[in-house]
């Protein structure tokens, strides 16, 4: 059995939250370092694990009812190449705000 570890961050421009995301992976198929990252910094999680060329395994896309906030929901398995071992699931909820256009037209 392997432990596994929660962590949740916020994607945001300015103070406005574009997608919520919460990621459950497995330390012991990261490096240290990896780990380090991931637990002391706010390095995202695809950075932070970058060097284990993982692959995304899309499981479900879906738009949730539009009284809850949020426009598009994605939930996938991160697979590591050298394997296809599994290292995380993440689950990612996207804010109407994500839609809109943040490009200064000036």
């Amino acid at each position: 059995m392997h432990d596994i570890v929660t962590r949740h961050v916020r994607l945001m421009c300015g103070g406005t939250v574009l997608s919520d995301a919460w990621n459950w992976y497995v330390p012991s198929r990261l490096t240290g370092e990896m780990n380090r990252l991931l637990t002391e910094t706010d390095t995202p999680f695809g950075r932070a694990v970058h060097e284990t060329h993982f692959h995304r395994k899309l499981l479900e896309s879906i738009v949730p009812e539009p009284s809850s906030k949020i426009v598009l929901e994605n939930r996938a398995l991160l697979l590591r190449a050298s394997d296809h071992a599994p290292i995380a699931l993440v689950v990612e909820n996207y804010t109407p705000a994500a839609l809109k256009s943040h490009i200064n037209s000036d």
